[in-house]
């Protein structure tokens, strides 16, 4: 499959060899096997952040680095990032049994998080943030402080477990730089919060939209028309195929310039 007349950025890959070896989608991802999954479906370049690693992130974004390097021009590096305490927003029983599946000891805060040190390095080299709360913890005050004044992209794992009052008023609407809800803050598949984040889409200038995992038609097809210049498409593959996620936005009932718009134009707007 090619994508004719359209440039697309997928918005949301995974990447590295992760630590969670006996989980499939977690661990060992092959970089050369995107690499040709974006030749073959037409996707001309992707943003892609380290996989989880309970650990702690420092290698984790260096072999980003590795990968970008291997592949000039195809990969856009973002980093991310492990904070010393979880934030106070997460359900934490609920999120456990999601993120662990009976592995409560890899479901931690290990000594190695990142220092303003390390943020202050990675801010040259990396070109946008992927912050899973859940599994990383809230980033300190200095932190979101330093990502602001670069206005960084900060890619959001958001949906179910989420305080989304407390999260608006600690981050949101405390900083300008741009919020990108993963998932239409939905995750995994709530179609009441899909409701709620177009809602703040719409509120906030600074609040977008990411496709990664979101199926309902009805739902991509009421964000963009409601706030065409903030939805992202992104497949967060290797969850999703990338050919399956971008056919899921070809095919919808919307026009020409929303899915140039969707497909590459919006976030290639938020990239330094």
């Amino acid at each position: 499959m090619t994508v004719s007349g359209f440039k697309v950025i997928d918005g949301h890959v995974n990447a590295g060899q992760g630590e969670l070896k006996d989980d499939p989608i977690m661990s060992d991802i092959d970089h050369c096997a995107i690499a040709a999954q974006m030749d073959k479906t037409g996707i001309d370049q992707s943003v892609i952040f380290p996989t989880y690693y309970p650990s702690g992130y420092k290698k984790a974004n260096d072999e980003i680095l590795k990968i970008i390097a291997e592949f000039p021009g195809k990969f856009i590096p973002f980093m991310r990032i492990k904070s010393p305490k979880p934030h106070p927003f997460t359900k934490r029983k609920k999120l456990l049994s999601w993120f662990n599946a009976g592995r409560p000891e890899t479901f931690g805060f290990a000594p190695e998080y990142t220092a303003k040190e390390d943020m202050a390095r990675y801010l040259t080299q990396y070109k946008g943030v992927k912050i899973n709360l859940p599994q990383d913890g809230m980033p300190s005050d200095e932190i979101w402080g330093m990502i602001n004044d670069k206005k960084l992209p900060v890619l959001l794992h958001a949906g179910e477990g989420i305080d989304y009052n407390e999260l608006m008023e600690t981050v949101i609407s405390r900083y300008d730089f741009p919020v990108i809800l993963a998932h239409f803050g939905g995750y995994p598949l709530r179609r009441s919060l899909y409701d709620a984040s177009i809602g703040l889409a719409r509120a906030y200038k600074n609040i977008y939209l990411g496709t990664a995992c979101v199926i309902f038609q009805h739902y991509l097809e009421k964000a963009i028309k409601a706030v065409p210049e903030k939805v992202l498409f992104g497949s967060d593959a290797p969850v999703v195929t990338q050919k399956a996620a971008l056919e899921s936005i070809l095919t919808l009932n919307i026009s020409e310039e929303q899915k140039r718009m969707v497909l590459a134009e919006n976030l290639s707007a938020l990239l330094h």
